[in-house]
């Protein structure tokens, strides 16, 4: 079970202002300039646009570990943590339409590109083709990707990273269940409802292991993920079309549901153990002009074998509650913006392991406070926050500071 916790770690924000102030003063500077426009071409045939995504960001962390030796949530080694810098996210490609209804998608990243023990190499993030038409006489649209993407499951993948009110994209709940990969997505529009369906391969579909015994794997053939995901909205002026974090101060009203399923059948990766996942979660986004609220809840059975005849069963949950206003400030906006979460990898280990080296932290309870500067909406914005974090028992605990500007479009 998730517990709460009180932050027990001491924490001097002051000798941080060396690090911090000078870079961020350099990306309020460079940050003021014109707002990016995509850059888009067409013709008869064939609309085609560029897409680019660029988070620099610079990061330092005070942390320990259960022992409470200095650690360092750069590369989870055992020492005191200086400044880093690197690029959280570095993506760009093509995104178009062929004939209007054929759609396509190549994008490639080097995410983390600067950061202890990245490779820096580029791979796919996301390489699709598609066709989409619509219900003659009816207000229904349908879609069809097929290639490499993400399904559309937990608010990870459904919330576009970069349109985030805090620069912490990588939330807890994307840990309980997630997926990459090649497979074909299904997608029904109408209204008050979109729904999305999603079949791929996992992480292990092709392996063979101990878990099914070798006999048995050779013949059982290969796993799948599949799930479901549904986005409930009203008609009128509470309609939203997709779950957004944060509007950047637009005026207007929306508030959506969403609601998933997913379950990971035989994912053999480890080649010592087969693994079964069932997966279900529910988020709820609202907007009122400056005002952005979500929260979210998520849980998931695994069921391991490590051999022919042996199991292990346990549940990993998470949950967030987020929120932050938006005021006016001249042209841009200002956005405060806070978030409490909390995350159990498995409820049958009570975990004392530290930080780790994702945005989020292990097993524990978090808090993040944050300040956005939206100079151009999305596009072009510098964020700032600064998380405290603790394990779910032992004294492992970190607190980090982090800046990022954002280029997006």
């Amino acid at each position: 079970m998730v517990r709460a916790h009180h932050a027990h770690h001491s924490f001097q924000p002051g000798a941080l202002v060396k690090y911090i102030s000078p870079s961020l003063l350099a990306l309020a500077a460079f940050a003021a300039a014109p707002s990016a426009q995509a850059l888009s071409v067409k013709d008869d045939d064939v609309k085609l646009g560029l897409s680019i995504v660029i988070q620099a960001r610079a990061e330092i962390s005070d942390a320990t570990t259960t022992a409470g030796v200095d650690y360092s949530t750069a590369d989870g080694s055992a020492y005191v943590d200086d400044i880093d810098f690197y690029l959280r996210r570095a993506r760009f490609g093509l995104k178009g339409s062929f004939k209007n209804d054929y759609t396509f998608a190549l994008i490639m990243r080097a995410d983390g590109a600067g950061k202890a023990n990245a490779t820096q190499a580029m791979n796919f993030y996301e390489a699709t083709i598609g066709r989409k038409f619509k219900t003659e006489g009816s207000e229904l649209a349908h879609a069809i990707e097929f290639g490499y993407m993400a399904p559309t499951f937990n608010t990870a993948n459904a919330v576009h990273s970069s349109s985030g009110f805090l620069l912490v994209n990588e939330a807890s709940t994307s840990f309980v269940m997630s997926n990459r990969n090649a497979g074909i997505k299904y997608h029904l529009s109408a209204p008050w409802v979109n729904f999305y369906a999603d079949i791929m391969n996992n992480s292990g579909d092709d392996a063979t292991n101990a878990g099914e015994g070798a006999a048995v794997a050779d013949k059982s053939g290969e796993g799948l993920w599949t799930s479901a995901r549904v986005h409930i909205s009203p008609e009128g002026e509470w309609k939203m079309d997709k779950p957004t974090e944060s509007w950047a101060g637009k005026e207007g009203k929306g508030v959506l549901v969403g609601l998933d399923v997913a379950q990971n059948s035989k994912d053999n990766s480890s080649g010592t153990e087969s693994t079964d996942m069932m997966g279900y979660g529910i988020d709820v986004v609202v907007h009122f002009d400056g005002l952005s609220f979500l929260a979210e809840y998520r849980v998931a059975d695994t069921e391991t074998k490590t051999s022919a005849a042996t199991t292990a069963d346990f549940t990993a949950e998470a949950w967030r509650v987020q929120a932050g206003y938006a005021f006016p400030m001249g042209d841009t906006f200002l956005e405060p913006a806070v978030r409490i979460s909390a995350y159990d990898a498995n409820d049958k280990v009570t975990s004392t392991s530290p930080f780790g080296t994702n945005d989020s932290g292990a097993s524990g309870d978090q808090i993040e406070l944050g300040l956005n500067w939206y100079l151009h909406e999305h596009k072009n914005k510098l964020q700032l926050a600064y998380t405290m974090w603790e394990a779910e028992s032992g004294n492992a605990d970190a607190s980090i500071v982090r800046a990022q500007w954002q280029l997006s479009f």
